[in-house]
């Protein structure tokens, strides 16, 4: 039989150019995000469904073989080395036009579930990356500023969501380039809920303290 309680995850996570030398930082952040959701004493038997989005300068969702990771319900057979579409696809990164859309779509499925029998805890975004959006570098100050401008509404959607309860948002970063992280902070409500991919300590005091 299924059970009553349910929460859904999503993790978008940055495959740019600069990622080339992180991946194995990339495995280690989601593999540790995943097993604090199997392991936190809140979530003991929910069901935890999974979505997740690759990006660069453009967003892929992240499949195995045909499969898409959209709720995917998480089991103990579960492995990250399975999806190999979160590796380095090289590119710029603009995190801020698939993040309003995670959001967006998290928030609007949030309160569809709350219409189900099954209840559903508060969903989770999580932002796995090492850099801020650079993809209109390239391109001139106008395109720049179009990638700047989707970063500050992505900030201010999450930052209303929280404020109404509705979402619970985290970034992982890789790296120490205080630049990034001050960037990064502009993000959330919550200074404590941008931390370094290993941090174990913090990402466990997040789950403990946020996943209902």
């Amino acid at each position: 039989m299924s059970n009553y309680y349910a929460i859904r995850a999503y993790l978008l996570v940055d495959v740019s150019g600069s990622i080339k030398n992180n991946s194995d930082k990339i495995d280690a952040g989601v593999r540790m995000m995943i097993n604090n959701l199997r392991q936190s004493d809140i979530l003991v038997g929910t069901d935890i469904y999974l979505t997740v989005m690759a990006f660069n300068h453009r967003q892929h969702e992240v499949k195995v073989g045909e499969k898409n990771f959209r709720d995917l319900l998480i089991n103990d057979s579960f492995d990250v080395n399975q999806m190999e579409e979160i590796k380095c696809k090289g590119g710029a990164t603009d995190i801020g036009t698939p993040l309003y859309g995670i959001v967006r779509n998290a928030v609007e499925q949030y309160r569809t579930d709350r219409r189900s029998v099954t209840k559903f805890y508060h969903p989770i975004v999580a932002l796995f990356t090492d850099g801020c959006p650079n993809a209109g570098l390239l391109n001139g100050v106008p395109e720049q500023e179009k990638v700047e401008q989707s970063f500050r509404l992505a900030a201010d959607l999450i930052k209303e969501k929280e404020n109404m309860r509705m979402l619970h948002f985290v970034a992982f970063y890789y790296g120490d380039n205080d630049a990034d992280y001050q960037k990064l902070l502009t993000l959330s409500n919550y200074e404590n809920h941008i931390m370094r991919y290993d941090n174990n300590d913090q990402m466990e005091r997040f789950f403990f303290g946020n996943s209902c």
